[in-house]
């Protein structure tokens, strides 16, 4: 007597399906798994057990083998609890189902019979979704699905409901979980808060219309978290795709939060190791790191030279990749890392203000190494204003609603013209892009020597460049652009 029944293990972002097989024989009363090989997935025996029995089922005396194949795939977690249940049950014939190949299950079974969600299960979830099958989870679990658009799921409070349901699915309807759209909060910093610092926002405009990183640097109090804190109330709404792969990332980090349509900001603390910021982890769980959790956002490292060195200088690679490969003895992911990096550090030009000795302001500054330092597209200097000028400034009336329109208007330029952000552009591209005027090129390469940018630094000037040009409608590369971008090119040194 055989039963086989699916579900998915998990391994990163990828979700290999996983056949639960179970099979009663003649010979000595036991229940046996395999193809199980973390402590949780071997306890699971026990609460079926008790939950079968809990609700109104038996465990017939018979030798019996659950196996969960392919046996090499990592198993984590209760997820295969139901699935298990639910393949003893046919198996034993206690109930009769002609097609369990049209379902997969997702839930942790309690003593008791009642289902519980399971842990980082969105992955998952995505991918059945796509095979077509019926979906089975528990009602606790559809919670953290509202809003991500999924169909053909169906949630149940007990082992004994989700019997009725796959005995007769046509008489069930599936959740609607698309009901309720994701959520939309205000911005904790409107634009017409911010006095002043008219340069520095016109760089936060850039870093928000091309996704260009950003440090920027000026004494305490000056206004850099502020601005950092404006930069998400300017940017376009997320994509529905974009809050699908959040909701997945945070999910495997075990991280509850409610699907949001608008940019959102990490910002961990200095203190912070390797592993917590790249993703990291023993064996085969490996977790994603805050480059990671803010795939497609922003993380925000204020008083960045505080970062350890070693643990800064692991930005390089995702920086210029956009994702990130971990590598343990027995496993190797690769986790999605596109984030907008943006910064923040006190030192600044006016040496005598902190009255510090130079040597002791170079060891703070050599803690940012310069291969980094050049994979930052503005260096933003944010001057420091007193009482007396902050109270003359006038009140800004533009709101942050206002340039999030002018941001969007400059990104669907770009889409239009190259099919991705400036920020995206290969050298070839940008090469393309700048005007065939033999002046204006032989003035960039005298720039260029002047200023000894690296052919990275140079071409990342004429990104923000082109992004300046979108900002101000005026189309291709022009001087007027380059040198007001230029001044983001400086050194914080």
């Amino acid at each position: 007597m055989l039963a086989t029944t699916y579900s998915r293990a998990q391994i990163g972002l990828d979700a290999p399906l996983v056949q639960v097989e179970v099979h009663m024989a003649g010979g000595l009363p036991s229940l046996n798994t395999v193809g199980l090989s973390e402590t949780t997935g071997r306890e699971s025996k026990d609460r079926v057990r008790s939950a079968i029995q809990q609700s109104g089922f038996d465990l017939p005396p018979r030798r019996t083998t659950i196996n969960l194949a392919p046996a090499e795939l990592p198993k984590r977690g209760g997820r295969y609890d139901l699935a298990i249940a639910i393949g003893l049950l046919q198996c034993s014939e206690q109930i009769q189902v002609s097609d369990l190949e049209r379902f997969e299950f997702y839930a942790e079974l309690s003593l008791s019979g009642d289902l519980r969600a399971a842990q980082a299960v969105l992955p998952a979830l995505y991918q059945a979704q796509k095979s077509e099958r019926l979906i089975v989870v528990s009602k606790t679990q559809c919670e953290g699905l509202k809003g991500l658009g999924f169909k053909r799921i169906f949630a149940f409070d007990t082992l004994a409901e989700v019997c009725e349901f796959i005995v007769a699915p046509e008489k069930y309807s599936p959740q609607v979980l698309d009901g309720r759209e994701s959520v939309h909060l205000k911005p904790k910093v409107d634009w017409s808060m911010i006095k002043g610092l008219t340069t520095a926002k016109e760089a936060i405009m850039l870093a928000a219309a091309g996704r260009h990183g950003a440090l920027m640097y000026g004494p305490p109090g000056s206004g850099k978290t502020l601005l950092a804190n404006a930069l998400i109330g300017i940017m376009p709404p997320l994509t529905s795709s974009q809050v699908m792969m959040s909701q997945a990332l945070h999910s495997l980090a075990n991280i509850k939060r409610e699907a949001l349509t608008q940019p959102y900001m990490r910002s961990p603390h200095h203190s912070i190791s390797a592993a917590a910021l790249v993703g990291g982890g023993q064996r085969n769980a490996i977790f994603p790191g805050e480059i990671s959790l803010a795939h497609g956002n922003v993380l925000f490292l204020d008083e960045l030279p505080e970062f350890s060195r070693h643990v800064l200088d692991m930005l390089r690679e995702p920086l210029e990749s956009g994702e990130v490969h971990l590598s343990r003895s027995d496993l190797k992911l690769t986790y999605p890392a596109d984030f907008q990096l943006i910064a923040a550090m006190n030192p600044v030009t006016d040496e005598e203000s902190y009255q510090l000795t130079q040597a002791q302001i170079q060891k703070y500054r050599s803690k940012l190494s310069e291969p980094l330092l050049d994979r930052i597209d503005l260096h933003i200097e944010v001057p420091r204003m007193s009482i007396e000028e902050l109270n003359q400034m006038p009140v800004e009336k533009v709101s942050s609603y206002e340039i999030q329109d002018k941001v969007s208007n400059a990104q669907a330029q770009q889409y239009k013209r190259q099919g991705c952000l400036n920020r995206e552009l290969t050298s070839q591209q940008v090469d393309e892009l700048i005007p065939d005027r033999g002046e204006l090129r032989q003035w960039l390469g005298r720039v260029a020597d002047q200023y000894q940018l690296s052919n990275r630094a140079y071409y990342r000037w004429l990104k923000t460049a082109q992004t300046w040009s979108d900002l101000h409608a005026r189309g291709e590369i022009e001087k007027q652009g380059l040198i007001a971008t230029l001044a983001f090119r400086g050194r914080v040194y």
